[in-house]
């Protein structure tokens, strides 16, 4: 038996990696930083991405104000409907639904967000 199933929603149930690259380089660009190929390349499957942004703005940001800024602009691009979801997500997420338990991913505004734009919220009941 199925106790609960978690997802992590990134590229895994949505289109997202180019979402965090554009709103990290805004918050880069912000503070001074232009962003870099090397950049891109640094923040793919890095868990310390906030600390990794915060250093490029030499002092000006601290990782806490990273994931601040850049979460809330990733959920706004999620409201405005930017971030689809991945073929088959939906019905994948349905179905794990039936069969127990679906955790909520982190941030829970930009999951909450994205359930709202594709629907997910209504048809799951």
């Amino acid at each position: 038996m199925t106790r609960a199933t978690i997802f992590d929603l990134d590229d895994t149930l949505v289109d997202s990696a180019d979402t965090w690259l554009r709103v990290c380089a805004a918050f880069a660009a912000r503070h001074g930083h232009p962003w870099r190929a090397e950049d891109t390349a640094a923040l793919h499957g890095n868990g310390r991405w906030a600390a990794y942004v915060a250093g490029l703005c030499g002092g000006a940001a601290d990782p806490a104000e990273v994931v601040e800024a850049c979460a809330t602009a990733a959920t706004g691009e999620v409201a405005a409907g930017r971030v689809p979801a991945l073929p088959g997500a939906v019905d994948l997420v349905l179905e794990a639904r039936r069969h127990g338990p679906v955790g909520r991913p982190r941030p829970a505004r930009a999951a909450s967000s994205w359930r709202c734009s594709t629907g997910w919220a209504c048809r799951a009941g």
